[in-house]
């Protein structure tokens, strides 16, 4: 299951990202908004492996492949459960939050 991709900027407090087309980790870390090397890290990590086993260029409109990740709480959140949803993926840095 797919569903669209959203075009979503981050400040420099948030780790939210918009990705029209597959590129390298390194185009995708300069695209970060400025922010703590840790977190810019980690959503590269998880980036990269969300699309190394997609094999497909991505554009602006098209459908996202579908992907689960863990929450704060260990609830796992597929993004085909959020269909038809606008969604924001928002990393933070656990040890500077209270959650």
């Amino acid at each position: 299951m797919m569903v669209p991709i959203l075009r979503v900027f981050g400040t420099a407090s948030t780790a939210a990202l918009f990705i029209s087309k597959r590129k390298s980790l390194q185009t995708i870390s300069n695209e970060l908004p400025e922010m703590n090397y840790f977190p810019k890290m980690v959503i590269v990590f998880i980036l990269s492996g969300i699309f190394s086993k997609a094999n497909i260029e991505l554009k602006v409109g098209e459908l996202a492949p579908d992907f689960s990740l863990k929450d704060q709480d260990g609830i796992i959140h597929k993004l085909s459960d959020y269909r038809g949803k606008q969604v924001v993926i928002y990393f933070f840095p656990k040890a500077g939050t209270p959650g």
